[in-house]
């Protein structure tokens, strides 16, 4: 044989030597392995971007109520010409005998004529 047909006889046998080695194997276990924990850690974010919405939700709804009785507070405050903490303690006072913060405003307001 001559030295070029010795040459890629060896090049054919360290090929097919190094495609079924233990390192290839080894690569290939871990490629799959890490491609399965790639895939918890983004069920894993999925989950806690899920349980993270389903808190604010909530969070944000009361905020907006809050920001509404403060603006409706605010603007009964400008019109009956009493404070907003007045008005929200004695509103509390009128709840817990059953009349609205309405029969409250209107009573306010006829009082203030009436004087």
């Amino acid at each position: 044989m001559s030295a070029s047909a010795n040459i890629r006889a060896g090049a054919a046998y360290v090929e097919l030597s190094v495609e079924n080695s233990a390192l290839v194997r080894g690569l290939r276990a871990a490629e799959k392995r890490l491609k399965a924990f790639g895939g918890s850690v983004r069920t894993l974010g999925l989950t806690t971007v899920g349980l993270g919405t389903a808190m604010i939700a909530p969070l944000a709804g009361a905020a907006k109520s809050f920001a509404d009785l403060g603006s409706g507070m605010w603007d009964m405050a400008g019109r009956t010409g009493l404070s907003v903490e007045a008005l929200s303690t004695l509103g509390y006072a009128a709840e817990q005998s059953g009349a609205g913060m309405e029969a409250f405003e209107g009573g306010i307001r006829r009082m203030q004529r009436t004087i």
